[in-house]
C-alpha cells in the first residue's frame, strides 16, 4: 500500500497543473493529498473553485472535497490487481506451453517417408 502511495506521489508531483485539473475534475477531488503539499512545492493543485459546487452540493462553508488520493486508491488498487492477474495467466501459459514442448519434442512422424539413399539404415549398396 505504501508503495502505491508513493508511485501516486510521484507522478503527481511530475504532472503539470492542466493534468492534475483534469484528474480532479474526474474524480471530482481537490488535491493530492494534504500532509505531502506542506512539504514539496510540487504537491501543489490548481485552485478547486469549480470542483467545489460538485463535491459539496449544499452551499455549507464547512464542507470540503476528499483528496484525490482518497479516490484513487480504489482504482490503483484495481490496476495492480489486473496487472498481477495478467501476468499470472500469461506465467501458467508459459509452463503449460514449457511441458508441452518437453512431452512432445521427439516424437517422429510415423508417415515421414525416410530419406534411404541419403542416409542408408542397413545393407544398402550403391
Amino acid at each position: 500500500m505504501e508503495q502505491q502511495e508513493q508511485l501516486a506521489q510521484q507522478g503527481w508531483g511530475n504532472v503539470d497543473n492542466t493534468t492534475k485539473m483534469e484528474v480532479q475534475q474526474v474524480f471530482v477531488c481537490c488535491g493530492f493529498d494534504a500532509k505531502y503539499e506542506q512539504d514539496n512545492p510540487k504537491m501543489g493543485h490548481p485552485s478547486c473553485d469549480s470542483i467545489i459546487p460538485k463535491c459539496c452540493p449544499n452551499p455549507d462553508p464547512v464542507c470540503q472535497c476528499q483528496t484525490c488520493m482518497n479516490k484513487l486508491q480504489t482504482t490503483i488498487d484495481y490496476a495492480f490487481k489486473l496487472c498481477g492477474w495478467i501476468g499470472l495467466f500469461f506465467s501458467f501459459t508459459e509452463i503449460v506451453g514449457v511441458v508441452l514442448t518437453r512431452r512432445y519434442r521427439n516424437q517422429t512422424d510415423p508417415d515421414e517417408k525416410m530419406a534411404t539413399a541419403i542416409f542408408p539404415r542397413k545393407n544398402f549398396t550403391y
